[in-house]
């Protein structure tokens, strides 16, 4: 929801989830698959139900596929639905779970264990409010994850959440989603020399954790994403943010339908369609900021020992290339600004940060004019900043 491949994913998570969805005698099993595969169809993922039925208070829909753009049908099977109770036009699931799942290949092995989606709101076909044909829900929980490799766990996670905030028309949503307990084994990457750097770097092994914080409210089309985080003991924080407008329902359903219509084009031909669709979007700001928590001392300390020179001499190599570099950019002034943050940064590293700021929101077929023409006043335009160490 907060974009077009945030929606998606949660799309296909929704996907991988449904399982279970409470019913009520009264409910009639084959309209309420129905409009589920309408849900998915209005977001360029045709589903197909074979058959569907009441089982006590469940719903069971057999025979379930689902396919993804440029990919063949992915089946999964029957998939049982709990608490369908009808809502206004449509139905309101109180529950989707996934089973425990167990694949082993080889020596490989893949541990899923269980998720659950409560409240999902599904639209039904007289729905005329385009924000109830998204996908709207309460909460969505992953269990723990692992793949093994030889014996050898090579990734692992330890859950999942995600949350939003009931739709009121008008009102703002908050939405938080958090991928906990991170683990990767890098030093089973195939590539020797990759293999070799990073076991230079100390990082055979990491850790971390993603954390998003956003909102949106349809009304205006206005969506922010407050927290943007990926933490990586002893590599750093890197924190994205950022501010629009214009990214209305009727444009979600604009992007979804366009994805439909051209599955098999060319990914410039995508591109273009794309493009166009993002020209009604208002870019309000953006930051990116980086807090070290090692790598950069580990990096040139690994460049100073292949280059076979001193560490100090590594700092000042980088910290001479940056006027060149940033010369490029044609503003003496930013150039002169980016190269005192950087080089701070190099000499003591501890934070780096990007923003951009404009006075007043700038339309995104602006942006996209003055980038093909004269990028470098994309800097003024924007009022891009570069600050370190604050």
């Amino acid at each position: 929801m907060f974009s077009r491949n945030t929606s998606g994913f949660f799309a296909a998570t929704a996907i991988s989830l449904l399982l279970v969805l409470p019913a009520r005698a009264e409910i009639d099993a084959k309209k309420v698959t129905d409009a589920i595969a309408a849900q998915f169809a209005g977001q360029g993922l045709p589903l197909t139900v074979a058959s569907a039925e009441l089982s006590g208070s469940n719903v069971i829909a057999k025979g379930v596929s689902i396919k993804f753009p440029e990919q063949s049908p992915m089946v999964l099977g029957d998939i049982v639905l709990e608490n369908v109770t009808e809502e206004g036009a449509g139905y309101l699931i109180g529950k989707i779970s996934a089973p425990v799942t167990k694949v082993e290949q080889g020596t490989e092995k893949f541990e899923f264990n269980g998720a659950s989606m409560s409240n999902v709101h599904v639209a039904g076909p007289d729905e005329t409010d385009p924000v109830k044909k998204l996908f709207l829900y309460e909460s969505v929980e992953v269990g723990p994850i692992s793949v093994t490799t030889g014996g050898t766990e090579v990734f692992k996670m330890a859950g999942a959440k995600a949350t939003m905030s009931p739709y009121v028309p008008g009102e703002t949503m908050q939405m938080n989603a958090s991928i906990d307990g991170l683990f990767g084994d890098l030093s089973k990457i195939p590539d020797p020399k990759t293999q070799e750097a990073v076991a230079a770097l100390g990082y055979g092994k990491i850790n971390g954790k993603v954390t998003m914080a956003g909102t949106w409210n349809p009304a205006d089309g206005r969506v922010t994403i407050t927290e943007g985080a990926y933490d990586f003991a002893d590599v750093g924080r890197l924190n994205m943010t950022f501010d629009l407008s214009g990214y209305t329902p009727e444009l979600v359903m604009a992007m979804a339908e366009m994805n439909k219509n051209m599955d098999g084009q060319s990914e410039e031909a995508k591109g273009l369609a794309m493009l166009g669709l993002i020209q009604q979007l208002n870019f309000n700001s953006m930051s990116i900021r980086f807090d070290d928590a090692s790598v950069t001392g580990r990096v040139i300390d690994y460049a100073a020992k292949q280059a076979g020179q001193p560490r100090d001499a590594i700092i000042a190599q980088s910290k001479a290339i940056i006027p060149f570099a940033v010369a490029q950019l044609k503003d003496p002034d930013f150039a002169a600004k980016v190269t005192e943050a950087a080089s701070a940064y190099i000499d003591n590293p501890k934070s780096l940060e990007i923003k951009a700021v404009p006075a007043a929101p700038v339309p995104f077929a602006l942006l996209i004019a003055t980038g093909s023409t004269t990028p470098e006043a994309l800097i003024k335009q924007l009022n891009v900043t570069v600050t370190a160490n604050q």
